[in-house]
């Protein structure tokens, strides 16, 4: 629960014991249009060609990197489970939108043999050594064009991190409780976009605060909701259809600062995504949108991570899932 305190670790000052080597991926060749293919350069990342610009994040492998380890790690953080939904009985339609990698997707394919999984993103950057029952899509969620499946055909529908993506939730939600089956689940999965801390080591005058400050402004420049995660459940309330509405809170540490093992194991594996995550976030929305110079901003960078290695601020991040049920009789 995101309640629950978390002691910190009275053992080390510097953080030692993150490894910042990673190990190299193959990208997936595809079947995609070649156009999906021209990517943009930039900052020496590379970012999606399909309907350039509207994602602030890159798809190279590093991110592709990160976007993986995030995965284990909120599957860490939920018991070693993939949902959070308990389904009565096995799906045979499910759709991940914003599949990034594709992994959820697969891992979903490899439990539910019998079930059909389709992820869509804007990037094809998901492998081809898939199960049989999956497959891939370049789609814009915000496009409707893009939204050509049958309405009422999915049992299951994911959407994890998609804050940096979706402009109009409420359009959103009403486009996935359309193509869900009368039964059928969402489950919607996004972190806070900023830390907390209960000790107040996490203040004003810390890179990392100043990192989110200015996320929160450029998130606001490019009209998106930068407080989404806490505002998911009152939008699915407030749209009146769905039932059995609940959210689920999660703390995420930054950093190996935890006394507990659990935690500090978590704290690890987001220590090692962080140091480029960072980058991965912030490079095109402070450049792009804020008009900061790319040196200041990996100045700001730099002060953060080293801020993460002293462990002497406590922070976490409140990640939040949010389910919910399309009634099996609705008007």
């Amino acid at each position: 629960m995101a309640n629950m305190y978390i002691e910190p670790s009275q053992d080390e000052e510097y953080d030692s014991d993150v490894d910042m080597g990673y190990g190299t991926g193959s990208e997936g060749a595809s079947s995609f249009a070649s156009d999906v293919y021209d990517y943009r350069y930039e900052h020496g990342r590379r970012y999606h060609g399909y309907k350039e610009g509207r994602y602030a994040l890159p798809n190279d492998e590093e991110e592709q990197i990160r976007l993986d380890v995030v995965h284990n790690v909120i599957m860490t953080s939920m018991g070693g489970e993939l949902h959070a939904v308990s389904l009565e009985e096995p799906p045979s339609r499910i759709l991940d939108i914003g599949t990034g990698t594709g992994i959820w997707a697969v891992e979903m394919a490899s439990k539910y043999e019998a079930a059909e999984v389709i992820g869509t993103d804007l990037s094809p950057i998901q492998p081809d050594w898939v199960p049989p029952n999956c497959r891939f899509e370049v789609k814009d969620a915000e496009n409707d064009d893009d939204w050509d499946f049958v309405e009422s055909s999915f049992d299951f529908i994911h959407s994890r991190h998609l804050a940096m993506s979706i402009g109009d939730w409420p359009t959103y939600i009403d486009k996935i409780y359309k193509h869900l089956k009368p039964g059928g689940w969402v489950e919607f999965s996004e972190h806070e976009n900023g830390l907390r801390s209960d000790d107040n080591s996490y203040t004003p005058q810390t890179n990392l605060y100043q990192y989110w400050d200015l996320f929160h402004q450029a998130m606001n420049e490019t009209g998106k909701d930068p407080k989404i995660s806490e505002n998911i459940k009152t939008m699915i309330e407030a749209d009146g259809r769905f039932e059995q509405v609940k959210e689920i809170q999660l703390k995420i540490p930054w950093g190996t600062w935890p006394k507990d093992k659990r935690y500090k194991e978590i704290g690890k594996w987001i220590s090692i995504i962080i140091k480029s995550g960072l980058e991965a976030y912030g490079i095109a929305l402070f450049t792009r949108v804020l008009g900061k110079s790319q040196e200041d901003m990996e100045r700001l960078f730099e002060g953060a991570k080293k801020e993460l290695e002293l462990k002497k601020i406590h922070g976490y991040q409140v990640h939040r899932t949010i389910i919910a049920r399309k009634p099996l009789h609705f008007t």
